[in-house]
This record gives C-alpha cells, sequence and structure tokens, in this order.
C-alpha cells in the first residue's frame, strides 16, 4: 500500500492513537489531490467511506442493510467530487448534507455548540465532522495545524483547532473557514430540532464506547418513528429526540480551551 493510500484510509478511519496524526495525514492527502487528478482520489474516498458506513452499520445492526444504505452512494452529488469530506464513526446520517455546505468555504467544520452566525470564530468546533476544499490554503492550514502540536505540547488536535482559529497565522493563510450550523449538523451537544432538515447527528459530548453505542440506537429509533408519522405531524415540529440518555451531558465539565470528545 502506498503513502498516499494510507494516508487516505487512516483519514477515513478516524483519528486513531495519535490524533495530530490525523492532521499530518490530512496534510499529506491534500497535498498529492492538489497535484493529481482528483476524479480518482474522490472516488477511492467515496468506495472508503462507503465502507467504512457499511462496516459500521453492520456491526452495530442498525438495521437491515438492505434497507439502509442499498441507495447510500447516490446522495453524493457530482459537484462534490471536488472536495472532500471526512467524519468520525460516530456520526449518523439522515438526509443529503452537501447542499447545506457553503461553496466559498475551504474549510467546514461542524460545532459542539453553534453561536448563530458560521463566521463566529467563537463557535466550538468539533473536528469529528469537517469539508475541505483540495487547495494551497488549506493545505498550508493542515501543515500548521500539524506543527502547532509543538506549541501545544499534550492537547489533543481538536483542543489545539480550538485555540489556532484565532491565530493570525489563519489570516495570514487566506483560509476562509466555515462554521456548519446545529440545525443541520446537529450532535448530543447540541441536537437538531427540527427532523425536517437535520443531516446529520454526531455522539458527541459522550464518554466510553458503550454509551455511544446505545445512544446511537436511541438516536436511530427516533429517526424511524418521525418517519412513520404522518406527513401532517412530521411538519408540526413537535418532535423531539430523546438523546442523550447514557451519554449524560450532567458529567462533562467545560473550560476555556478543552474541547468535548
Amino acid at each position: 500500500m502506498s503513502r498516499r493510500q494510507r494516508a487516505v484510509t487512516a483519514a477515513a478511519a478516524g483519528r486513531g492513537r495519535d490524533s495530530f496524526g490525523f492532521a499530518n495525514m490530512m496534510h499529506q492527502v491534500l497535498t498529492e489531490s492538489a497535484a493529481r487528478p482528483r476524479a480518482l482520489f474522490s472516488v477511492a474516498s467515496i468506495l472508503l467511506t462507503c465502507i467504512l458506513v457499511y462496516g459500521v452499520a453492520d456491526t452495530l445492526r442498525f438495521l437491515p442493510l438492505s434497507n439502509s444504505f442499498s441507495s447510500f452512494p447516490s446522495i453524493f452529488p457530482s459537484s462534490a467530487l471536488d472536495n472532500d469530506s471526512l467524519q468520525d464513526a460516530d456520526i449518523m446520517w439522515f438526509r443529503d448534507p452537501f447542499p447545506r455546505f457553503y461553496p466559498d468555504a475551504d474549510f467546514q467544520v461542524a460545532c459542539d455548540h453553534f453561536l448563530g452566525s458560521p463566521d463566529d470564530v467563537q463557535n466550538r468546533p468539533n473536528g469529528g465532522f469537517n469539508h475541505v476544499k483540495s487547495n494551497n490554503r488549506s493545505i498550508e492550514f493542515y501543515r500548521f495545524w500539524y506543527a502547532s502540536r509543538e506549541t501545544y505540547p499534550g492537547y489533543h488536535d481538536q483542543d489545539v483547532l480550538n485555540i489556532i482559529k484565532f491565530d493570525p497565522s489563519i489570516m495570514d493563510i487566506g483560509l476562509k473557514i466555515k462554521f456548519l450550523d446545529t440545525a443541520y449538523f446537529g450532535g448530543l451537544c447540541e441536537p437538531s430540532e427540527d427532523f425536517n432538515v437535520v443531516c446529520t447527528m454526531h455522539a458527541n459530548c459522550c464518554y466510553g464506547l458503550n454509551s455511544k453505542l446505545i445512544d446511537l440506537r436511541i438516536m436511530l429509533q427516533d429517526w424511524k418513528y418521525f418517519l412513520s408519522l404522518p406527513l401532517t405531524l412530521k411538519k408540526s415540529a413537535m418532535f423531539s429526540w430523546t438523546v442523550p440518555e447514557n451519554c449524560s451531558l450532567d458529567s462533562l465539565h467545560y473550560n476555556s480551551t478543552r474541547m468535548s470528545l
């Protein structure tokens, strides 16, 4: 397996044991993606994502795969093939998220807490879901992010992201960052309130694999129940998530720099 293949595989699978290895691998992926034809890279990314989602769904036994993911590849529009979307394995997709991405942004990231504006750097990003354009600005950004591990030793890559988003170097790079609205890209930290528009939900603000699995199952049951409702009740916006349950937010403590899982 080539270095590029290893980087793509590791990036699609998650951060791994070395959290800053993710930023370094993303730098390699974006650099080589910009230098080579993007179509082949994008197809490989889509296939790896499909394999990852298929494996997670099969392991967790959420739904029969023939019903859940039979049309999964068809949700990727051709306009998305110039970009790369990466996510953690504890994120559930309910709708095509691509129409909710900003076409002029270089780096788009989901949030644990969204303050109302996609340009507000006070938003609390969660690197578990991001959409990145392969260009010189994003390459320089990932290089800077990875190098910042030496400036902030002992910090997780997500903690460092929450710090360097204020750094003047981001402006010097010219990177355009957008923070994704939790109305569409929600999570256990801040659930999407409207089932009629939610695209993804993340099992963030949660410690322990078992707790995540339990709440992801409950999340899916909530979604299945919503789909079973008559159209008039779906539009009433009276339905809400029953999670978090095992992932209790009462056990979480934040400070000015530390981010949730």
